[in-house]
């Protein structure tokens, strides 16, 4: 019997020895780190000739005006009349085709499958959110259709391991990363909205904020309608919300206490006296942001400028591979990360 507890024993503290040394070895594949690849057919018959316009497709709103959106559909149209006052594609003229509905979860993922199917767009720029992202990289998947992502932050849509799917925006582990080293010493409260977005940026920031040993002494959620918050207590409030949101509680806040808030407050929607920090989503540019006001008469913004660069990739990538799907994902594929999304620096 002591002969069998001893087998045991040893047999246990080879396997846990073993556990032990495996546990610190690198993993055999990180797929994180490997760029997606797409080896499916298309490439093989060419570019398309005959065409009289280019067209790239938009979801989302087509109006300047439109108080969530406008300035992203700004941004992709100077680009898209830029590049035809270069010479469009051999001549021909690209065309910005695009199909939206506010009734997003009902109509949506239908405006997307027209942009594919019945418009026969090149790559679609879209959407204009998080939640509308993820609606369209289901259809371009089954399309294999490229789909450039201009704005959203939500990093979790580039986790479905999509070969087509291409994202601008900063993702929301990197604005976390920045908005938790910018706390000031002491307590700190978390306001978060309880849209799609603020919910996904919210859980990367008390992730970080706990990678350094900092959590909220307050956290309150708050959904759309009239404002109500209880007292801010603390040396800084984090607002993750809609740029309304966003303003309305930094009104609400104690002078003196430190603001700190996420892409919503780089947004036209957003207005606010007092002084945050929030990351910014784009190099400056003041030029163009100048240009943008000029030829729409309305304010531009951070989002302007990432559906200006979307726009241009996919341009740069039709003149290179001609008119052909499958190709012109190889050419969008060199300017984004491994997983799709473009590797930048988030700074004040």
């Amino acid at each position: 019997m002591t002969r069998g507890r001893d087998t045991w024993s040893r047999r246990a503290f080879l396997a846990l020895g073993g556990a032990a040394c495996l546990s610190a070895q690198d993993p055999y594949l990180d797929k994180r780190s490997t760029p997606l690849q797409y080896e499916g057919p298309g490439r093989e018959s060419g570019g398309k000739r005959g065409v009289e316009v280019v067209r790239i497709g938009f979801f989302g709103p087509s109006e300047a005006a439109h108080p969530k959106a406008g300035s992203i559909w700004m941004g992709a149209m100077l680009a898209l009349e830029d590049a035809n006052r270069a010479g469009g594609y051999h001549g021909k003229p690209f065309e910005l085709v695009e199909r939206w509905s506010d009734d997003v979860w009902r109509s949506g993922a239908s405006a997307v499958v027209r942009l594919a199917y019945t418009d026969e767009v090149w790559a679609i720029l879209g959407g204009i959110d998080g939640a509308t992202t993820h609606l369209a990289e289901q259809v371009v998947t089954k399309a294999l259709l490229p789909l450039v992502d201009p704005v959203s932050t939500d990093q979790t849509v580039n986790h479905a391991n999509i070969p087509w799917m291409f994202s601008c925006a900063p993702g929301d582990p990197s604005i976390a990363a920045y908005l938790a080293g910018q706390l000031p010493e002491g307590d700190f409260t978390v306001v978060a909205g309880t849209d799609h977005d603020s919910r996904n940026l919210a859980k990367e920031f008390l992730k970080a904020a706990a990678g350094m040993h900092r959590l909220p002494a307050q956290r309150h959620d708050i959904g759309a309608g009239p404002l109500q918050l209880p007292p801010l207590d603390g040396a800084a409030c984090v607002i993750l919300a809609p740029p309304a949101d966003t303003a309305a509680v930094m009104a609400a806040a104690p002078a003196g206490m430190r603001l700190l808030a996420g892409p919503a407050a780089r947004s036209r929607g957003f207005s606010s006296e007092r002084h945050v920090v929030t990351p910014r989503l784009h190099t400056a540019d003041n030029a163009r942001i100048q240009r943008l006001v000029s030829r729409f008469g309305r304010p531009a913004d951070d989002f302007s400028l990432l559906a200006y660069d979307a726009a241009q990739f996919v341009v740069e990538a039709i003149r290179e591979a001609g008119l052909n799907r499958a190709l012109i994902r190889d050419r969008l594929a060199p300017h984004f990360g491994p997983r799709g999304r473009r590797i930048q620096e988030v700074s004040s």
